[in-house]
């Protein structure tokens, strides 16, 4: 009934331990691809949305509870958005 201070307890853990894991683990939080998709976080976020609110229901429904067609999906999500990014940093770089 009372679980309130359990999870703000629990986010505090989740917060501390993933500051111990971006120390940690400093160059797997810096690679290219992750600061390009950073980078143009808003137009990626918005894809993002996109994919969620209109792919994934069409995914569920045209293969059911496949695991792997939802592993699919994710992976061809992920590439559309490193494909949006970059089109987004060549255009950027191609007005100066």
């Amino acid at each position: 009934e009372r679980l309130g201070v359990v999870r703000l307890l629990n986010f505090g853990a989740l917060v501390v331990v993933f500051n111990w894991l971006m120390q940690r683990f400093r160059t797997l939080f810096s690679q290219p691809v992750l600061v390009l998709i950073g980078k143009h976080s808003l137009h990626t976020f918005s894809l993002h949305i996109l994919l969620i609110f209109l792919g994934a229901p069409l995914v569920e429904y045209l293969s059911g509870n496949n695991p792997m067609a939802a592993l699919g999906f994710v992976c061809f999500s992920i590439g559309c958005l490193y494909l949006l990014a970059m089109q987004r940093e060549r255009t950027l770089l191609a007005r100066k």
